[in-house]
Formats: structure tokens, sequence, C-alpha cells
């Protein structure tokens, strides 16, 4: 499956759920749909250390997002 084949899946709605709910060690790339730009920064907040590609579908930017993450951890991070 290529990294195109990844807008058949509905997006998935990352943000009330608890920060312990995923997190990954050894992940490097990661094809993914979320549901918003907020979900997709949730994924961006160190829990994915060693991510160096994270290709996305955003379904809704919302403008009026109030949301902060910290996004410092991810020295790994080449394409996004």
């Amino acid at each position: 499956m290529g990294p195109y084949a990844i807008s058949m899946y509905p997006g998935l709605s990352l943000c009330y759920l608890p920060s312990t709910t995923f997190s990954s060690s050894i992940l490097t790339h990661l094809y993914i749909n979320v549901e918003t730009f907020d979900d997709c920064l949730y994924l961006l907040d160190g829990r994915l250390r060693k991510l160096t590609i994270l290709c996305v579908n955003v379904y809704s930017i919302d403008e009026y997002s109030e949301i902060v993450h910290n996004m410092d951890k991810l020295f790994n991070l080449k394409c996004f």
C-alpha cells in the first residue's frame, strides 16, 4: 500500500485522548488521516521522537484553534 492509499480511510480524532493513549520509541514513518489540524499537532508533541517522515491528510482546519503544543523534541523530523 502506497502513501496515497491512506486517503481511503476515515480521519482519526486525537485531540481528546489522554496523553498516554499512544506513543512510540521506534516509529520512523507515519502516514495518517486526521479529522483536524489540532489532531495533527497532537502527533507532534514529542510522543513519536524517532519520527523522520510524517504524511498527513487533514480533513478540517479550524482558524480559531488555540491549542499550543511543544514541538521542540522532534529533532529527527525531516519531512512533513
